[in-house]
């Protein structure tokens, strides 16, 4: 974890003296991510706490960005000096599991009353593009290849994996017999948000 490296990098050679207190996996809100809690000197000699979560994320995707959170104890400042962490270590992890709880992901868009929603939005055999985004929750058919997937509405609409009619000197130079191509989806079958059929 690039974070959690630069972390340790931060102690420079203190970090001989740092103990791990807790490290691994840990999820936000449905958001995966890692965890790595360490105490240890900090700049000045005291003994502090530094606690980092970090999650990675997707490139060039908004729904999926990079997001690092950080807590720290016994700092150093230019305008403040040094001083012993005023949190044990159990007061310390224990502010920081209930900071970590109370972070929630806003939603992208305004909520919708049950009895205002409805499944079906757009019709079957409705179309769209590599690119766009996904309108309506259902089973996708290209109409290369005549591949089928289940899209969820908000989806960023995929390319079709497609193979290329190819020589033996072809495969003796090494070309591609497959590549990802931009395509057109039809909405085949309308499906709820967990991929099963609606009644």
């Amino acid at each position: 974890m690039k974070k959690i490296d630069e972390g340790k990098a931060d102690l420079g050679s203190r970090v001989a003296s740092v103990k791990s207190m807790r490290q691994g996996g840990r999820q936000i809100d449905e958001m995966p991510g890692q965890e790595i809690l360490m105490k240890g000197p900090m700049e000045g000699s005291f003994v502090g706490h530094i606690f980092r979560w970090e999650a990675i994320g997707l490139p060039s995707d908004s729904f999926h960005p990079q997001i690092s959170i950080e807590l720290s104890t016994a700092n150093r400042f230019d305008a403040i000096k040094g001083r012993p962490a005023s949190l044990t270590d159990d007061e310390a992890m224990a502010l920081w599991d209930h900071m970590l709880q109370s972070f929630k992901l806003r939603p992208t868009s305004e909520p919708i009353k049950t009895s205002d929603a409805s499944p079906q939005k757009i019709q079957i055999g409705t179309t769209i593009q590599t690119g766009q985004v996904c309108p309506q929750n259902g089973i996708w058919e290209s109409k290369l290849g005549g591949n089928k997937v289940f899209m969820r509405e908000g989806e960023n609409v995929p390319h079709v994996h497609v193979k290329l009619p190819v020589t033996g000197w072809d495969k003796l130079k090494g070309k591609s017999q497959s590549e990802y191509v931009e395509t057109t989806w039809v909405l085949s079958e309308y499906r709820d948000k967990s991929g099963k059929p609606l009644a």
